[in-house]
C-alpha cells in the first residue's frame, strides 16, 4: 500500500478526521501540512478576570476533563491492521503519538489549559510498513 492509498483509505473511515484545520491554541505545535490526527481536551484553568474596573478580581480555578482515548488512531489501526497484537500497538503508539499541554491566557488573568495528543499519519504509515503490518 502506498502512502497515498493509506490516506485515501483513512479518509473513507467514519469518525476519523485528518486535521486540515488546527485550532489557534495549537498553531505552534501541530503542522497541518503533515496529515495530523489529534484529540484535545481541557485540563482546567481559571476565570474571574474582567476588563471592567470593578475592584479586586476573584479568580476561580476550574477542573478539566478526563484525558480521552485516541479513538481516531484506534479506528485506523482496527481497520487497516485488524490482526495487530497489543504489544505491537503499544510500541507503535509510544513511538508516533506525541502528547503536550498548552496554556491559553488573556490580558485579564483568565486562562484555559489544554492537553493534546497528536500523530502525523506519515510517521504512522512508515512505522506500520517497518513492522510489516500493512
Amino acid at each position: 500500500m502506498t502512502f497515498e492509498e493509506f490516506i485515501e483509505k483513512i479518509q473513507t473511515l467514519n469518525d476519523v478526521c485528518i486535521d486540515d484545520y488546527v485550532p489557534c491554541h495549537f498553531y505552534n505545535i501541530i503542522d497541518s501540512s503533515r496529515y495530523p490526527i489529534s484529540v484535545y481536551w481541557s485540563t482546567g484553568g481559571q476565570t474571574g478576570g474582567s476588563c471592567w474596573d470593578e475592584g479586586p478580581h476573584e479568580y476561580h480555578s476550574y477542573s478539566g476533563d478526563p484525558e480521552p482515548e485516541f479513538k481516531a488512531l484506534d479506528i485506523i489501526l482496527e481497520e487497516l491492521c485488524p490482526n495487530i497484537k497489543f504489544l505491537q500497538y503499544k510500541n507503535i503508539y509510544n513511538q508516533v503519538v506525541k502528547t503536550t499541554t498548552v496554556e491559553d491566557g488573556d490580558h485579564y488573568g483568565n486562562m484555559s489549559n489544554y492537553g493534546i495528543k497528536y500523530c502525523y499519519l506519515e510517521e504512522l504509515y512508515n512505522k506500520l510498513c517497518e513492522k510489516n503490518l500493512l
